[in-house]
């Protein structure tokens, strides 16, 4: 199909995962790619992929949490390849604590790479990407955002990026340059154990994480036109979250009174009770579930 064929791209965290998938779909479909992997060998085993099957990439080692990385990245790519068109960020990690185990070095960790990450990488390509008048942006954020039981620092970050994404759609638009975001269900060296329905979609089938990768690379096409979205891929199944977020049922108290806390006790119950009982039930059956696994 050449989906992306003459085009240039950085894959962050290239070198294994849905990353490794991402950079190898990229290149087979035209791209030349640069791998970036702190991993040294990791990345450089996706290079000699990509060369012994026809393409053209480079590795890259440097570290996404940093501003300084983040820019060495993006320099190397335009220094080799003249140009960038694509950034595809795939790195991310996770800190296995309960919120009462995390400190502060393990927030911080977790929030340099997951977020500040995508800042150093974003800021780094978006000026390059402006003056050609031309980008494409995809970040991997997670339904973890929505919480999920295991890392708050983890959900938190993957929540800031959805609002990150939800920003720069709208910042960068003018500029050529469409940002959106993926919602991936694979199992890999960062989420090893099976897959498990949640939150209304499937268990995905099967797993793998070259299944996530043709959603993203048709993100970083010319055939997508949508910015700021977030997009659902896991398995067979691909889903949009809707960006908007509505209130369910509006309750206006008349007169322009303000609400005392008597109302409010009495109002929220009788309104809102079904949807409040349902997610909290689901709630605690999950966080049961996932703290006796824990055992």
């Amino acid at each position: 199909m050449d989906a992306v064929k003459g085009r240039i791209a950085v894959v962050a965290g290239g070198g294994q995962g849905m990353g490794r998938a991402t950079a190898l779909l990229l290149a087979a479909e035209g791209a030349k790619v640069v791998i970036n992997d702190i991993a040294v060998l990791n990345a450089d085993l996706v290079v000699e992929e990509i060369i012994a099957a026809g393409g053209e990439a480079v590795a890259n080692y440097d570290d996404i949490s940093t501003m300084e990385g983040g820019e060495k990245i993006i320099k190397q790519c335009v220094d080799t390849y003249g140009k960038i068109d694509i950034l595809a960020i795939v790195a991310g990690i996770m800190n296995r604590k309960t919120f009462y185990e995390e400190q502060e070095e393990d927030w911080d960790r977790v929030m340099n790479v997951n977020v500040k990450g995508y800042f150093s990488l974003t800021h780094a390509a978006a000026s390059y990407m402006r003056d050609q008048g031309y980008g494409r942006i995809v970040m991997y954020s997670s339904k973890g955002a929505f919480g999920n039981g295991k890392s708050a620092v983890y959900s938190a970050s993957k929540a800031a990026v959805m609002g990150f994404v939800a920003e720069l759609g709208y910042e960068l638009a003018p500029d050529g340059i469409n940002v959106n975001c993926i919602f991936p269900s694979a199992v890999t060296t960062l989420f090893p154990g099976s897959k498990e329905a949640y939150g209304g979609t499937p268990k995905p089938s099967p797993a793998t994480p070259d299944m996530v990768a043709p959603m993203t690379v048709y993100l970083c096409s010319e055939t997508c036109s949508c910015t700021g979205e977030y997009f659902y891929i896991g398995g067979c199944d691909v889903g949009l979250y809707p960006r908007e977020r509505k209130p369910l049922g509006l309750i206006r108290k008349g007169n322009e009174e303000k609400w005392t806390i008597e109302e409010l006790s009495n109002m929220i119950p009788e309104t809102f009770g079904w949807y409040l009982e349902t997610k909290q039930a689901a709630a605690s059956n999950k966080y049961a579930g996932t703290a006796a696994a824990a055992k």
